[in-house]
């Protein structure tokens, strides 16, 4: 399992691989880190299949117009994440202890899935 960090402060598109450090678009092996300090968003609008998700930064947000696949979790420390129209989240377990999580539509399944709210 290897880590995948977000590293534009000014934001921008999930599958601009330039956004990510090391360079690469984060895989289904790869934790990711929106960690970047700013106030931006994060835009994943096609389909991402990754280990966990982990939203550390203050002023990130992260929306999903498109499919979120987590064989693992969408942990929020921080920031926002949003669920908009037309966005699916796949599996994983969604727990925060300091960020928001905002349905503005869109689906969340999967045999697996459960929320925790801490």
């Amino acid at each position: 399992m290897s880590s995948s960090q977000w590293i534009n402060s000014t934001g921008g598109d999930w599958s601009a691989a330039a956004n990510w450090n090391p360079g690469v678009l984060p895989g289904v092996l790869d934790t990711v880190q929106i960690n970047a300090p700013g106030t931006y968003q994060v835009t994943l609008s096609t389909t991402a299949a990754v280990q966990s998700v982990q939203m550390l930064s203050t002023g990130a947000s992260l929306l999903d117009t498109g499919t979120l696949d987590l064989a693992g979790a969408l942990s929020l420390g921080a920031g926002l994440f949003t669920l908009a129209s037309g966005g699916e989240i796949v599996g994983g377990t969604l727990s925060t202890s300091g960020g928001s999580f905002d349905w503005a539509g869109g689906t969340l399944s999967g045999a697996t899935y459960s929320a925790r709210w801490i």
